[in-house]
């Protein structure tokens, strides 16, 4: 009995599960698009000297190779005038 419910229940669980992470796969997928098309942008549109703040700086810096400042210290880049 054990060998009849055994391979039924592997491919249940099997099936369920790629059911359940496909999405967040998808999910996954549009994201990295999104960040190499803003990364694209800010490449091909931007000057190297306008000034960039976002919430995710390493993966946009490196695809973008533009100055990313970090949002947190715009006040202070603010108070300099940079």
């Amino acid at each position: 009995m054990y060998r009849l419910w055994y391979p039924a229940a592997l491919t249940l669980a099997v099936g369920v599960s790629a059911l359940t992470v496909w999405p967040f796969i998808r999910n996954k997928s549009l994201g990295d698009q999104y960040v190499q098309e803003l990364s694209t942008y800010i490449r091909t549109q931007l000057p190297i000297d306008a000034p960039v703040a976002v919430y995710g700086i390493g993966e946009i810096a490196f695809a973008s190779q533009h100055p990313i400042a970090i949002p947190e210290a715009l006040p202070v880049l603010e108070r300099f005038h940079l």
